[in-house]
């Protein structure tokens, strides 16, 4: 007499944007030691990740969403991710009178706001009950950035991204979670190149930011109230994290 045996799998998902960069990476990482499966979205390739989804470097983000879209879906569901994480995002310097404001504004809305609102419009398509979506916002734009104005406002709007998800009833029907690391400079090799002299014990190590996103999306229980601003503060090589509001 023989007997079928069926075994259900849980397969646990997520996906980064901007799974390939230096934050990212060790994000991607974090998961597949945690059993996620993360798909990296970029410019490049994440050889580390279970799946890639590769984002065109001559177009702005918003110019590839349908694309990016009909690429996701054909890899999954919907309600199939348990997270999904905004790890992009780039700084330009600058103020009003910059001849160059326009271009600057564009650039900082395509790195910092449009991978913000291509992370989270996959979370409402595509995250499971429960779910998790981290945005990475920045503790500068809590005040005025005279003197990088395109970066501050796309850092802004992402908060406001931020808040206004967490409102949405789609979103919370399905009970998940929006939230927002606000670092005041991550330590990265990028950003030790460009400032070498600058007080590396007060930078965030993007460890302990891809830690915080670990114990999220694996307990939802210990997260903070779904559109919670955290801001990050670093002293001595020591976090402190407060949870805070727009300026």
């Amino acid at each position: 007499e023989y007997h079928l045996i069926y075994i259900l799998i849980f397969v646990m998902r997520s996906l980064v944007v901007g799974g390939a960069g230096a934050l990212g990476r060790i994000i991607v990482n974090d998961l597949k030691i945690k059993g996620f499966n993360p798909i990296s979205v970029d410019f490049v390739n994440n050889n580390d990740a279970s799946d890639n989804i590769l984002l065109d470097a001559n177009k702005f983000i918003r110019d590839q969403s349908k694309k990016i879209a009909i690429e996701i879906s054909s890899k999954m569901k919907s309600d199939e991710l348990n997270g999904v994480f905004c790890a992009a995002g780039g700084w330009i310097g600058g103020g009003i009178g910059d001849d160059g404001i326009f271009e600057a504004i564009n650039q900082m809305n395509s790195w910092n706001l449009d991978s913000a609102v291509l992370a989270s419009h996959i979370a409402i398509k595509h995250l499971n009950n429960e779910g998790l979506l981290m945005l990475t916002g920045a503790e500068a734009a809590l005040r005025p950035t005279s003197g990088m104005l395109a970066y501050g406002l796309s850092k802004v709007s992402t908060h406001f991204l931020l808040k206004s998800i967490a409102t949405d009833p789609k979103f919370m029907e399905k009970n998940l979670s929006a939230l927002a690391v606000l670092p005041c400079t991550i330590d990265t090799p990028n950003n030790r190149k460009f400032m070498p002299d600058a007080d590396h014990s007060t930078w965030t190590k993007p460890e302990d930011i891809s830690k915080l996103c670990m114990d999220y999306v694996t307990d939802a229980s210990s997260r903070p109230p779904s559109g919670t601003l955290m801001a990050v503060y670093t002293e001595n090589g020591q976090n402190r994290w407060t949870n805070t509001d727009f300026m």
